[in-house]
C-alpha cells in the first residue's frame, strides 16, 4: 500500500486539483470523501482544494440545469413514461411549493413525515 502511495502522490500532486473539479462534475458526493483522504494525507493542499471543489460542484449544477432547460422536453419526448413521472413531480411540487420553500419540520422528529395538507 504504500508503495501504491508513493507511486500516486506526484501524480495527485500535479493533477489532483483538475480530478476534484471534474469528479466534482461527474459525482460530488464521493469526490468530497475523496477529497477530504487526499488532503488528510497531504497529498493536496486544503484551501485550493475546497475552493476548486466549489466551483465544480456550482459549474456542474449550472451545466445540468442549463442542459434541462435547453434539451429535456426533447428528451422527454422519447421516453413518455418520464415525461408522465415528471409532470405528476411538477405538479406535486406546484401543490406544495409553499411548505416546501418553509422547510416545514416536526420538533421531535426531524423532517415531519405527516402529510403535507
Amino acid at each position: 500500500m504504500e508503495h501504491l502511495l508513493q507511486e500516486l502522490t506526484p501524480w495527485v500532486q500535479q493533477y489532483g486539483l483538475i480530478v476534484v473539479y471534474l469528479g466534482m462534475i461527474a459525482e460530488g458526493n464521493t469526490m468530497i470523501l475523496i477529497s477530504g483522504v487526499l488532503c488528510a494525507l497531504g497529498m493536496l493542499p486544503f484551501w485550493p482544494t475546497v475552493a476548486v471543489a466549489i466551483l465544480g460542484g456550482v459549474s456542474s449544477d449550472q451545466f445540468w440545469y442549463w442542459a434541462g432547460a435547453s434539451f429535456g422536453e426533447r428528451v422527454l419526448s422519447w421516453f413518455p413514461s418520464y415525461r408522465e413521472r415528471a409532470e405528476r413531480m411538477l405538479a406535486l411540487v406546484d401543490h406544495k411549493a409553499p411548505i416546501l420553500a418553509t422547510g416545514r419540520t416536526s420538533s421531535t422528529a426531524g423532517p415531519s413525515f405527516s402529510p403535507w395538507y
